[in-house]
């Protein structure tokens, strides 16, 4: 599950922006967004309260920080990736004092009738403040009955908030891949037979046999065939995942203009396990799937050059003629690291993020 949190920061860096006197770009110790601020608003050291991308705050929030205007959605409360005089802006910073005040007018401590201070406002700030993740809205048919999952939900932390993971990754190889628009949809062919099929945080079962989730259609069209055929002739009596994003008609907008709908494969799991990439890989040729297009595969220190991760994720997309979301960075042969767990990262282009509503 990939981090969201809203929390107290320290300024680490302030950027001028050519031609504006009343704005400049900043960053966060520790992370690599960047976002605009006031002119000398927020000195280089200083404390701060950040919220990152897809940040929903409640409406007496905004009001109080008096910022609805430079918010995203119906209910103008999303932090949203914007752009500002050419700036990509990911993310917004609010003083120490600015959030004291307001909670200091909506709540004393949690177990106390004592106010806050600058000494005792947590790090973490996300629940205290109300502060929920933008998800987009999973997309049901009404014949469907949806049951929780019996994993934990498929998520990919964020370059921008794991630069050091990064650093120790230059001269490993890797694969990377298009980050791909459309929703996440999941077929699990177990040793004994048993079929499940779900999206994100569900598994879904059609009521009507005649008219079946697109989910389930698709995926027993796309999908069951290759983890039938994997079953079968590389992993006997083992448990088969396969990963997939669902893309086409009714799929978060249908960003590649598709008619109907497919599966990209990007990953499979192996009783739990997900398989090595460089294996991922040669499967995907030798059972001719359609896989999330490849764009390197090598040292990752060779695949960025000069230029950092978030200039390379920029580009086209292998699909179609417009922006890619982004890219996906995971090693080919698997490998977790201690405080951070599976080695795998993804990075959203600003560029995308700036000119769509996903």
């Amino acid at each position: 599950m990939s981090i969201f949190m809203v929390e107290k920061r320290k300024i680490s860096k302030t950027i001028p922006i050519e031609g504006a006197d009343r704005i400049e770009m900043a960053q966060v110790e520790g992370l690599s967004y960047q976002f605009v601020v006031g002119k000398d608003q927020f000195p280089v050291g200083s404390e701060c309260i950040f919220f990152p991308i897809d940040s929903l705050m409640p409406k007496t929030l905004v009001d109080h920080l008096g910022i609805e205007k430079f918010l995203s959605g119906k209910d103008h409360n999303r932090v949203k990736t914007n752009k500002f005089l050419k700036q990509i802006s990911q993310g917004y910073v609010a003083s120490i004092d600015s959030v004291l005040n307001y909670l200091n007018s909506t709540c004393p401590i949690p177990g106390t009738e004592e106010p806050f201070s600058k000494d005792s406002i947590p790090e973490d700030l996300t629940i205290l403040l109300g502060i929920t993740k933008y998800e987009a809205p999973e997309i049901f048919m009404s014949n469907a009955i949806l049951t929780k999952l019996d994993m934990a939900i498929y998520d990919i932390e964020a370059v921008s908030r794991y630069q050091n993971v990064v650093d120790t990754l230059m001269d490993e190889d890797v694969l990377i891949t298009e980050k791909m628009e459309g929703m996440n949809m999941h077929l699990t062919l177990r040793h004994n037979g048993e079929l499940k099929i779900g999206q994100r945080g569900y598994y879904i079962t059609s009521k009507d046999v005649e008219n079946v989730h697109s989910f389930e259609k698709i995926g027993k069209r796309d999908l069951l065939p290759i983890a039938q055929k994997l079953q079968d002739k590389k992993y006997p009596n083992s448990d088969v995942r396969i990963r997939a994003e669902f893309l086409g008609e009714n799929s978060n907008g249908n960003y590649y203009s598709l008619k109907g709908n497919k599966c990209i494969v990007f990953e499979i799991d192996v009783n739990g396990r997900p398989l090595n990439a460089s294996e991922v890989v040669s499967l995907a040729k030798e059972y001719d799937l359609d896989f999330a297009p490849i764009i390197f595969i090598g040292k990752l220190r060779d695949f960025l050059g000069n230029k950092t991760i978030q200039e390379m994720s920029e580009g086209k997309s292998a699909l179609i003629d417009k922006l890619r979301e982004g890219i996906v960075i995971r090693l080919l042969t698997e490998r977790t690291l201690d405080g951070f767990g599976r080695v795998i990262l993804k990075h959203r282009s600003e560029q995308y993020l700036a000119k769509t509503d996903f």
